[in-house]
């Protein structure tokens, strides 16, 4: 009667009573405690937008995870929200917040780390875009894929566990070790046009 999508992927409960539900296409809708409706929209055709993941925040605001992006709704519109490039086109599933109240952002090409204050510039239009640093392979994880229709977790301790295609990686945002590890190069085989010329048994490494 009020959704403008039977599927739904996504649903949470504000501290004021407010049901928030995330769908496959047919937007974000508010069910407000009167029993009234209305449902938001990321742009006039929301066809193809999947909205992963509903994160609740203080006084009826909400991260959206979509498969586009990630998205701020402040109770009355959707923003969204404009990343720096990450150099290929990704799909993102989930969002969770540290004790620091940084975001992690779980993506089919690894993790994306916001810094707090890079979040607020945005939201506050001093930033045009949101930088992040990348978790990926290069930082230990097994498989740098997350995993669609899931939820990112932390503990009372503050350690965050993301599900991913190589099982749950754990991170503990107060140690550096998830940070990018330059990768040695390796020199396998030379070709040109598909044709090969010299092949190593035992690959040359550099770096």
């Amino acid at each position: 009667n009020q959704l403008e999508s039977n599927f739904i992927l996504a649903l949470a409960e504000s501290d004021r009573g407010e049901i928030f539900v995330g769908t496959n296409g047919g937007g974000f809708t508010v069910i407000y405690p009167d029993g009234k409706s209305r449902t938001f929209h990321l742009k006039e055709d929301d066809s193809g937008i999947l909205i992963f993941n509903v994160d609740v925040r203080p006084n009826g605001t909400a991260v959206l995870t979509t498969n586009t992006g990630p998205a701020y709704f402040d109770g009355q519109k959707i923003i969204p929200v404009k990343l720096e490039l990450s150099g290929r086109s990704s799909t993102y599933f989930d969002v969770v917040w540290d004790k620091k109240e940084h975001l992690w952002l779980t993506t089919n090409n690894g993790i994306f780390k916001i810094e707090k204050t890079d979040w607020y510039d945005f939201l506050d239009e001093k930033l045009e875009e949101v930088p992040f640093t990348l978790i990926n392979e290069m930082s230990g994880m097994n498989n740098r894929e997350c995993t669609g229709a899931t939820k990112s977790t932390i503990t009372n301790e503050g350690i965050l566990f993301f599900p991913t295609l190589g099982g749950v990686s754990i991170i503990d945002p107060n140690t550096p070790e998830y940070e990018y590890k330059e990768a040695a190069a390796q020199i396998r085989k030379i070709s040109v046009d598909d044709q090969s010329y010299l092949s190593y048994d035992q690959p040359l490494a550099f770096g």
